[in-house]
């Protein structure tokens, strides 16, 4: 069989053409041509194999994000029509060309889960205060997140860290998001500072019929979640921008929040954004992710079929 290729590659000629003229039977050629598929040969891809295309769509999507992992490679790459597969074969494009350098931090089996999880928008909301450096001294981000959704809905930068504060960025999340309706009952997670504990803050939170759920002492992982999302701010954005003013920090983490809740594929959420589970759009972006998935299969198959058939030509 590797002679009959090595002719057709020298004279152009078709396989069946070149058969014919040393005297062998198409039936013969067709059965060398499925032992060849059988033992593997190399220059034969499977039908599941991953194109040299998407391979190197892989590759060139990796190197433009480098600090990702494979599996929101994978989910960004598919909502973005680079290409359609699974995680595993992310991975394992990945660590064939050594790319895959995402270091993971090793999680704990007696991890604490904190509340019952939410099952809906606005059923949770948590605050807290994170500090920022800022030439020397201190500012502070205060923000609201709904617990479902993972979405920020409101947020500031102070230079105080006072109560006043908290309640500004509360009462506007409240304005924003829930207009007339002050029936809710929303359960609002904090930790024990005193700034959600002054007259004045319990005062707005009856005005919404807030109730405000104080973390244990002894266990934050209550509030993990706004935890977990002021140590990524601080990772992807604060300590990689110089600090020259006030406005400029709060324009940088301004357009940041944006790009987190509409764009930034969140991994406790099924990798979407936060704002599409908010708006109800994440079944239907999963849905498309399959469908993708399948899609890409049958490329693959068609291409596999094709490069048969350019070869028993």
């Amino acid at each position: 069989m590797n002679t009959l290729d090595t002719l057709k590659k020298a004279s152009g000629l078709p396989i069946k053409y070149l058969s014919e003229k040393i005297g062998l039977s198409s039936r013969k050629i067709s059965v060398w041509r499925k032992a060849s598929i059988r033992s593997g040969n190399k220059c034969i891809p499977k039908s599941h194999w991953i194109t040299p295309e998407e391979r190197k769509a892989v590759e060139d999507f990796k190197r433009e994000n480098p600090f990702f992992g494979y599996v929101l490679l994978t989910w960004m790459m598919i909502d973005r029509d680079i290409a359609y597969m699974s995680p595993s074969s992310v991975y394992r494009i990945l660590v064939e060309c050594g790319l895959n350098n995402k270091w993971r931090k090793p999680t704990s089996d007696s991890k604490k889960t904190g509340f019952d999880q939410p099952k809906s928008i606005h059923e949770h909301w948590h605050t807290d205060i994170s500090y920022i450096n800022f030439k020397g001294s201190f500012v502070y981000l205060i923000c609201v997140l709904d617990g479902f959704s993972r979405a920020v809905l409101s947020w500031s930068i102070a230079t105080k860290m006072e109560s006043l504060d908290v309640q500004l960025v509360l009462w506007d999340a409240c304005e924003k998001w829930l207009g007339g309706d002050r029936e809710r009952g929303i359960r609002l997670i904090t930790d024990n500072g005193s700034q959600f504990s002054t007259k004045e803050f319990k005062q707005t939170l009856k005005e919404y019929s807030i109730t405000n759920v104080r973390t244990s002492v002894n266990h934050p992982q209550s509030n993990g979640k706004i935890e977990r999302f002021h140590g990524t701010i601080k990772s992807e954005l604060i300590r990689e921008i110089p600090k020259y003013s006030l406005e400029q920090v709060r324009y940088e983490v301004g357009h940041w929040i944006e790009h987190y809740n509409n764009v930034r594929l969140h991994s406790a959420i099924g990798y979407v954004a936060p704002m599409d589970v908010f708006y109800g759009r994440k079944d239907s972006i999963l849905r498309e992710r399959k469908e993708k998935l399948i899609e890409g299969k049958l490329k693959r198959k068609q291409y596999s079929e094709s490069i048969k058939l350019d070869l028993v030509a």
